[in-house]
């Protein structure tokens, strides 16, 4: 096991007919930051990686976003449809780089014209 903090969440996906669990761990002080460790169950072992943030919110939210990015990779990797609860909204936050926190494309900001 990565970590020595509580699970504070779990969740199961399907990729393809494989189960998949997976942990996320309470966040921790890392240095000046904080870390949130996870673990992914695939068939072949335990995928241990962390999301980082300058807070406990930012650092979960980071694990979150990692814990889709690779679930949803290794489903592609493999021609496997990745699914949650039957659905293939995976209920885990995205970052799209084209949008900032508000949805706006960042070539549309408010107040920025001529763009």
């Amino acid at each position: 096991m990565l970590s020595s903090t509580p699970v504070i969440a779990t969740r199961n996906f399907q990729v393809g007919n494989v189960d998949v669990p997976c942990r996320l761990f309470s966040p921790c002080v890392d240095g000046n930051d904080f870390r949130c460790n996870v673990e992914i169950g695939w068939p072949d072992g335990v995928q241990t990686a962390y999301g980082m943030g300058i807070d406990g919110v930012q650092a979960l939210l980071s694990a979150m976003v990692l814990v889709r990015q690779q679930v949803l990779v290794a489903g592609a990797s493999k021609g496997e449809t990745v699914k949650w609860l039957g659905m293939t909204q995976l209920g885990l936050p995205a970052i799209d780089p084209l949008l900032d926190e508000q949805g706006y494309p960042f070539d549309r900001l408010p107040g920025l014209s001529g763009r």
